[in-house]
């Protein structure tokens, strides 16, 4: 039975992470684990334990006495996980710029054009997969430094930041696909001078788009799969 209820609370854990994420669960929207334990099918339990994972990474909040709600980014905190990305990916070529290989080149090459691929094709839940096919292109950069403490921070401050890019209308996508390319030409020339200033580019693009859109973009009303009947890829839970 507690296995089955870990099991169960992962479950709502990737449930919540996604509709907070695709704004299906918008910014101070209260959270309440039975309404929401009712919507996917489960009890109170798994979804009280997804809750407090949730709150320890900082994507809801727990007020006393009033329970769990989205938590809210105002534009500094958003502007301010930016800086954070930035910090991160920058000095990561900076100070390991020696541990790039034409295999490395090959992935950062293969991530951009899946990211430029999902835009040509407008595929279903585009904005949630254009978020996760980024994560991946700067999680790369990110990984020169090999430090698993700095890749999950930097893991964090995208999950924070995906919330907030599932808004864009699109044109911001376009102007990303050449952004990544100028990344990966950087570093296919070997220029890590070149490299840098790419990423730093694009990242202050980035956050000077999207702090304008924190204020500007409509939320849609709170929705959840029912995850005993949808499992992780589509099937049912074992």
């Amino acid at each position: 039975m507690a296995e089955e209820r870990l099991g169960l609370a992962d479950l709502a854990y990737a449930e919540l992470l996604d509709a907070i994420v695709e704004q299906r669960l918008p910014p101070l929207v209260r959270l309440n684990p039975e309404r929401l334990a009712k919507q996917m099918g489960i009890s109170p339990t798994p979804v009280k334990l997804a809750l407090t994972r949730l709150t320890s990474e900082g994507l809801t909040t727990l007020v006393s006495r009033r329970g769990f709600f989205v938590t809210q980014l105002n534009p500094s905190e958003l502007v301010s996980l930016f800086e954070a990305r930035l910090l991160l990916e920058t000095s990561a070529v900076r100070d390991h710029f020696d541990r790039v290989t034409p295999r490395f080149v090959q992935q950062l090459q293969e991530a951009a054009r899946e990211y430029q691929r999902l835009c040509e094709n407008n595929v279903d839940n585009l904005s949630r997969l254009l978020g996760a096919a980024s994560g991946r292109f700067h999680s790369l950069i990110v990984g020169l430094n090999g430090n698993a403490f700095v890749m999950r921070w930097h893991e964090q401050a995208i999950i924070h930041l995906r919330a907030y890019q599932s808004r864009d209308p699109g044109e911001r996508y376009q102007i990303a696909i050449s952004e990544h390319s100028a990344i990966v030409e950087a570093f296919r020339r070997g220029d890590a001078a070149q490299a840098e200033n790419a990423i730093r580019t694009h990242i202050r693009n980035a956050t000077k788009h999207y702090e304008q859109l924190l204020s500007q973009s409509a939320m849609r009303g709170p929705r959840l799969r029912n995850i005993r009947m949808v499992g992780p890829k589509g099937g049912r839970p074992e």
